[in-house]
């Protein structure tokens, strides 16, 4: 049985009828190759009070720090697309300072990593079955013999600056679940 697949640990409970996909050796591996295995502990993705508006005087990152800055971005966007979409949000954020990164960002790219590390045993389960009985999505194909699942997408969006951000673009969002699971994930 398949337990282990491109570094992501697979756990299949045939009970439950459950199969979970979670990476915290991936996590403590790709920390380790950023630097940052003893980075401090963190319960959001990014700071409360994070700031992306533009700040023209803000001193840029030199161009080693950059490079390490886009080294993180695409790290937790590889985690963020394979399992722990709720990283997607805060990596878009953090990519739109992807040509001029400033200290600001850095830190915020810090932040996410210490959520990383800190929420890495958490990944994405999939179950023929209502997770959560509240939720008003059926995600199964009644009355179908065959068990097969139905797609269900959901999309967000919003069309101008928010708090934080002043530069007037539009922020999406887009997943697509089967099996009560993401199996898509976007956010723009």
């Amino acid at each position: 049985e398949l337990c282990v697949f491109l570094n992501l640990q697979i756990h299949r409970d045939r009970t439950a009828n459950t199969t979970r996909i979670c990476a915290p050796v991936a996590i403590e591996h790709a920390m380790a190759a950023l630097g940052l295995q003893d980075v401090r502990p963190r319960k959001t993705p990014l700071p409360s009070d994070a700031d992306f508006s533009d700040h023209p005087d803000e001193e840029l990152l030199c161009p080693r720090d950059v490079t390490y800055f886009l080294s993180i971005v695409g790290t937790a966007l590889w985690f963020g697309r394979t399992v722990r979409p709720e990283l997607l949000s805060a990596v878009g954020s953090l990519a739109r300072f992807s040509r001029k990164p400033t200290q600001r960002t850095l830190r915020y790219a810090v932040h996410l990593c210490g959520y990383l590390r800190s929420t890495a045993n958490l990944g994405i389960t999939f179950s023929p079955k209502r997770l959560d009985p509240n939720c008003p999505v059926e995600a199964t194909l009644g009355g179908d013999a065959s068990g097969l699942y139905r797609p269900v997408a959901f999309s967000d969006s919003n069309w101008g600056p928010t708090q934080g951000f002043t530069h007037g673009r539009s922020t999406s969002c887009s997943i697509v679940m089967l099996a009560n699971g993401p199996v898509f994930m976007d956010s723009r």
